[in-house]
């Protein structure tokens, strides 16, 4: 069975952004994709994810992770700051 872990907070404590994981209750360990077992975005999982049966992943994401609001983040490269934002 696949589960979806919460990892917010759990990283950092006093961070608010959101991350989460898969685990795999059968092979007890976390599911790992494109070389990564943790993920900020549903984006970021989509894009590393390998297989056939992405549903099965997506349907167990709760939808306060699908609209969560991600907060801007201030970028600075050469001395320049830029706006970015994770896309979806």
């Amino acid at each position: 069975m696949i589960r979806f872990i919460d990892l917010t907070g759990q990283i950092y404590q006093d961070d608010e952004e959101k991350s989460f994981a898969f685990f795999d209750t059968v092979r007890d360990q976390f599911c790992e994709f494109s070389g990564c077992q943790r993920w900020d975005t549903v984006g970021e999982f989509k894009d590393d994810y390998i297989g056939d049966d992405i549903n099965r992943f997506l349907n167990l994401i709760p939808s306060s992770f699908k609209n969560y609001e991600w907060k801007d983040i201030k970028v600075s490269i050469e001395g320049r700051e830029i706006d970015y934002k994770p896309i979806e």
